[in-house]
């Protein structure tokens, strides 16, 4: 379940904290490609292969999804068990936290936003 999460969140499915991160990536790339300027073109083309880069990220991801938790399970790991509480307390936390910054970015977003603001150059 915790690994689901994971890939779900590499690939920017909603509600997971990397569709946060592809929105805001994409977004501000074609935003400064639409201000125009001397690197408009730079930014859309960037843009473009971040989306591209998303694409062939999530077909890698899903193929393999299917190979690890569909596929036929080999015979040398047959007798594999789950791992100790300490071993799925991270990983459980990790994909907690994926889910919660998903729902609710503004609680990394608020703090981050006020820094860039602060800064001392001027940003568009």
């Amino acid at each position: 379940m915790c690994a689901s999460i994971g890939f779900l969140g590499l690939l920017g499915f909603p509600e997971t904290n990397g569709f946060q991160s592809e929105w805001l990536i994409f977004s501000g790339g074609l935003r400064l490609g639409a201000l125009g300027g001397s690197f408009a073109n730079y930014w859309l083309a960037l843009s473009i292969l971040a989306v591209i880069s998303t694409i062939l990220t999530a077909s890698y991801a899903l193929w393999t999804m299917k190979r690890v938790f569909f596929g036929k399970l080999p015979d040398a790991l047959s007798q594999v068990k789950e791992g100790s509480p300490y071993m799925l307390a991270p990983i459980i936390f990790l994909a907690a936290i994926t889910i919660l910054l998903g729902i609710d970015p503004n609680l990394i977003d608020a703090a981050l936003f006020h820094t860039i603001k602060s800064l001392p150059f001027p940003l568009r």
